[in-house]
C-alpha cells in the first residue's frame, strides 16, 4: 500500500520526520506513547515478549499505515504495552499526542483513516490469535512456510519461532521432521523451501480462523433473521461466569445446555462433562451446529467449558462483538486456572465421549434438522 493510496500523505506536514536505521527498537512496554506514528518506507515489526521470555510477533506496519498499538495506547491514554523494532531502514512521520487528538476530534478524513487502519490491524491480530489458539506447531509452521512467497528464507529458527509464538526447540525439532520428508533444506541461519505445495497440503485450513470468520457470519444472519420459536434478539442480558459445578447444576435442573468446545482427542482423554454436548470449535460443523442450538435456546441458557478458560471466553467474546450476549463462560474449564480449580478437580460428574455423543444426536433428530 502507498501512502498516496492510503491518503496519510496529506498529513505528513502535522508532524516531524523520522529515520530509523535497521534494528532500532521504537518503542517498548512501558514507554509513554507521545506520537501517531505514520510509516512512509520500511517496515516496522510489533510484538510481544511474555515474562517466560516467549515472543510472538504480532503484526507489520507497512508504507502508508500507521500503527494500531500506538493508536490504541493514544486513544486510552496509557503506556506502551509491546515492542516496535525497524525492519530495514524506516522513515517516517511521528504527530505529536496533543496534534493527533485535536485532528482526530475535527476533521473527519483524518478520522476515517485513523479507524480504517485500526480495524485493519486488529482483523490481523485475530488471525494471530486464531493461530496460538491451534496447539499444533507442525500445522501452523506449515501453513506459514506454504504462504512464502521467496523459495529461500533468511532467518535464523529463533526468529522463526518468534513468528509463531512458540519455542525455538519445537520449531527446531519440526523443521528437521520437514527436512526428512523432502519439503525443506536447512542451512546456517536459511531454509530452502522444495516442494511448497506438500507443505500447504500438509497445514490444512485454519479451523479457529475459519471459525471467527463464519461465528461473525452467523452472528449477524441470526441478529437479522426473525428467530425461530420466539426466540428474542433484543435485550439479551449477560449472564454471570459460572463455575463447573454450578453449570452441573443448572444441567440437571433441565434449563442449560453445556457445550465442551475442546479437540475430540480431549474428550477421548478426559471424559465429557455429564449431561454435556460435545461440539469441538476445531472441526467443520461447530458454527451451524452452535447456531441450531441458538436457535432454540436463549444465550443465557448456554454454557461454553474448554480446558482451561480460554477457547470458551474467545468463542463466547465473538458472540457479543456480534450482539449475541448472556452466552455463559464455564471460565474455570475442566482443568483450571487462577479463577478455579477446575471441574476434573471438583469432582464434576463426567461421562464417555461416545455417550455424550448419542446425547447431542437425539436432540438433533428431535429438531428435526
Amino acid at each position: 500500500m502507498t501512502t498516496e493510496q492510503d491518503g496519510f500523505a496529506d498529513y505528513f506536514a502535522e508532524g516531524r520526520a523520522m529515520a530509523l536505521p535497521d534494528g532500532t527498537c521504537i518503542f517498548r512496554p512501558g514507554d509513554d506513547t507521545s506520537a501517531f506514528l505514520i510509516v512512509k518506507d520500511g517496515t516496522v515489526r510489533v510484538e510481544q515478549t511474555n515474562s517466560a521470555g516467549r515472543t510472538v510477533v504480532l503484526y507489520r506496519v507497512e508504507a502508508g499505515d500507521s500503527c494500531v498499538l500506538t493508536t490504541a495506547c493514544l486513544l486510552a491514554g496509557k503506556p506502551y504495552a509491546g515492542y516496535g523494532y525497524a525492519e530495514g531502514n524506516v522513515t517516517g512521520v511521528a504527530i505529536s499526542a496533543d496534534r493527533f487528538r485535536a485532528l482526530l476530534s475535527r476533521d473527519a478524513r483524518f478520522q476515517e483513516l485513523v479507524f480504517r487502519g485500526f480495524a485493519a490491524q486488529v482483523g490481523e491480530l485475530t488471525a494471530v490469535i486464531d493461530d496460538l489458539l491451534e496447539h499444533r506447531t507442525d500445522l501452523r509452521l506449515a501453513r506459514w512456510l506454504g504462504a512464502r512467497k521467496e523459495a529461500k528464507l533468511r532467518m535464523t529458527q529463533q526468529e522463526l519461532a518468534q513468528e509463531l509464538g512458540t519455542a525455538r526447540e519445537v520449531v527446531s525439532r519440526t523443521l528437521k521432521s520437514f527436512e526428512a520428508r523432502g519439503w525443506i533444506a536447512l542451512g546456517r541461519g536459511s531454509l530452502t523451501l522444495l516442494d511448497r505445495g506438500a507443505l500447504s497440503d500438509y497445514g490444512p485450513q485454519n479451523v479457529p480462523g475459519l471459525l471467527t470468520r463464519r461465528l461473525r457470519l452467523l452472528a449477524v444472519v441470526i441478529v437479522a433473521a426473525r428467530p425461530p420459536l420466539g426466540l428474542a434478539t433484543a435485550g439479551w442480558a449477560e449472564a454471570p461466569i459460572l463455575s463447573a459445578p454450578e453449570a452441573s447444576d443448572r444441567i440437571r435442573a433441565g434449563d442449560f445446555i453445556l457445550l465442551d468446545i475442546r479437540a475430540p482427542l480431549e474428550w477421548a482423554e478426559s471424559g465429557v462433562a455429564e449431561g454435556a454436548w460435545p461440539l469441538s470449535m476445531h472441526v467443520e460443523g461447530c458454527p451451524e451446529g452452535l447456531q441450531a442450538i441458538l436457535q432454540r435456546y436463549r444465550p443465557d441458557q448456554i454454557g461454553l467449558i474448554c480446558a482451561t478458560g480460554s477457547r470458551s471466553a474467545y468463542i463466547a467474546d465473538i458472540l457479543e462483538q456480534n450482539g449475541i450476549v448472556g452466552v455463559v463462560d464455564i471460565s474455570e474449564g475442566m482443568f483450571g486456572n487462577p479463577s478455579g480449580a477446575g471441574g476434573i478437580e471438583r469432582g464434576l460428574p463426567v461421562g464417555s465421549a461416545e455417550a455424550a455423543k448419542l446425547s447431542y444426536d437425539k436432540a438433533q433428530e428431535a429438531w428435526g434438522d
